[in-house]
């Protein structure tokens, strides 16, 4: 079973994966993020769920077909889930982003 270090900038994978390479890196620009572990650069491996009034249940499908393409493997660092909320009372939106760091012992980080 392969050994899989910290993240670093040199040494992030750019190649197509996952089944039929359904995976492709994306370089947004060259904006870096911090979180526990590290800085992490606005790129990578890109999946944007239906948002909306799509159904639970359509979200939930796309999520396991994620997990059963492996798209989270032992090579993963960090996961962010960026997502908007909206406060009727307030008239006030929310923007939220969630970091995942994933230690190359198998554990992750909390949010």
């Amino acid at each position: 079973r392969p050994c899989y270090g910290p993240f670093s900038l040199g040494k992030q994978e750019e190649a197509p994966y996952g089944p039929g390479n359904k995976f492709t890196f994306t370089k947004r620009s060259k904006r870096l993020y911090w979180a526990r572990l590290g800085w992490y650069p606005e790129a990578g491996y890109i999946f944007v769920l239906p948002g909306g009034k799509s159904p639970a249940n359509e979200t939930m499908a796309k999520i396991e077909q994620l997990d059963t393409d492996g798209f989270i493997d032992l090579s993963s660092r960090a996961m962010f889930i960026d997502f908007t909320v909206y406060n009727p009372n307030l008239q006030l939106y929310s923007i939220v982003r969630l970091v995942f760091e994933f230690l190359p012992t198998e554990g992750t980080t909390p949010p």
